[in-house]
């Protein structure tokens, strides 16, 4: 085997190399935006309200804390606006009645 030969041979070896890393780095990016877009979902169905378009595009580049600060100020114990929440009533009983009332809604 000549010189020629075995540096075309190093050569295929190294193109079919890069070529795999360009197919795995492909990869992984599509996985990453998969995981962006499934982590940033219900942060446009709470935000879904502003009606701003492209909301998912501006998400999508945040940097990762804070995507992670919004999630958590918009986490699942925030209710949705205009949903129906249970609020506090008085029925013409007593004061003390209706301080309980009070305190027992303020505090469900």
């Amino acid at each position: 085997m000549s010189n020629s030969q075995f540096l075309h041979k190093i050569a295929d070896v190294l193109e079919a190399v890069a070529d795999e890393k360009s197919k795995l780095a492909s990869e992984l990016s599509l996985l990453k935006e998969a995981e962006r877009k499934k982590q940033i979902a219900p942060l446009v169905d709470k935000l879904s309200f502003v009606g701003s378009d492209g909301l998912e595009e501006k998400l999508s580049s945040l940097d990762d804390s804070t995507l992670e600060l919004l999630s958590k100020v918009a986490g699942s114990e925030a209710p949705q606006l205009g949903g129906s929440h249970k609020v506090a009533s008085w029925a013409g009983g007593t004061v003390k009645q209706a301080d309980s009332d009070f305190a027992s809604w303020i505090l469900s």
